[in-house]
């Protein structure tokens, strides 16, 4: 029996530092990879799924779109730092902003046990230790037991295949409108709880600071993109977030397209575009950057 527990004891010391080494590993790997995009590229897209679906850079010559699925400001932020620390032919950066993202209390959401279990796992690496426990507590360290298996996946990833996985273009080919409206949007965001750890909205709003101050610091232009909703007076405080917005960040220009009109067909769902909603938003889009000189026009033009 001595011996039986010697051997586990043992056994279940080197699991330990296993662990323990992978976690250390994935920590310092996070500040080898490179994140550099081609040198033409110049204007970066970023933020959550609503430019990630909604913004084809085929269609927007000399742009990027590193946007990601659910990504809030303190995500969004550290992708921005590692983007325009690898590629300093960035002049031009619009980030993504939602009524969500202004709402009152928005930090009521900030580090809650959903958006850790969608995000921990991933972020860690890049937030290091320190403010993974001040965004999660011990919700990252719990998730990390949870999924060895995605730790462990994280050390044998490709350079470009951790690039891809922190953004990227979504062909998004879903017609899901009439759904979403008959299982009742509103309903859903009205009684979705959220981890109440945090209050307030200095955070968040803290972040997105942190952001556009970053790329002042580069003489980069920042540009804050309100993406097409459906309908969005409906759903949505917008006068609020109208009005939040001016207060915390009049410094920063807002292209709102909240209510840009499109065919119910070219919507995915009440937030996003599909595809095909995508193709003409970003043909319009390109064509007021190379009005205001962002971009260039294609030489067969």
């Amino acid at each position: 029996m001595k011996k039986f527990l010697l051997k586990l004891s043992l056994f279940l010391a080197l699991c330990a530092t296993a662990f323990v080494g992978a976690v250390a590993l994935n920590l310092l790997r996070a500040n080898e990879v490179e994140y550099k995009f081609p040198a033409d590229k110049h204007v970066l897209f970023i933020g959550h799924s609503h430019i990630e679906v909604g913004v084809n850079p085929a269609l927007v010559p000399e742009s990027i779109n590193w946007a990601k699925s659910a990504d809030s400001f303190h995500t969004c932020a550290a992708r921005l730092e590692l983007a325009l620390r690898d590629n300093p032919q960035i002049d031009t950066v619009f980030l993504a902003v939602a009524p969500f993202n202004f709402k009152k209390n928005v930090d009521a959401g900030f580090g809650s046990e959903r958006e850790c279990g969608f995000h921990a796992m991933q972020y860690f690496r890049i937030f290091g230790l320190r403010e993974s426990w001040n965004i999660w507590g011990f919700g990252f360290v719990k998730e990390i037991l949870k999924n060895p298996g995605r730790l462990a996946l994280g050390l044998i990833k490709s350079q470009e295949a951790q690039k891809k996985s922190l953004g990227g273009f979504l062909d998004h080919r879903v017609r899901n409108l009439e759904k979403d409206i008959r299982y009742g949007f509103q309903n859903r965001t009205k009684t979705k709880t959220e981890d109440s750890r945090h209050s307030g909205e200095g955070i968040l709003y803290g972040y997105f600071r942190k952001m556009v101050d970053m790329c002042k610091a580069r003489n980069i232009r920042v540009i804050a993109l309100d993406m097409p909703l459906y309908q969005p007076e409906k759903y949505y405080d917008m006068p609020y977030f109208y009005k939040t917005f001016q207060e915390y960040f009049p410094d920063v220009e807002m292209w709102d397209y909240a209510n840009w009109e499109c065919a119910d067909e070219n919507r995915a769902d009440i937030n996003h575009l599909n595809r095909w909603g995508a193709e003409i938003f970003s043909r319009e889009l390109a064509e007021r950057m190379i009005r205001e000189g962002i971009i260039q026009a294609p030489a067969d033009e």
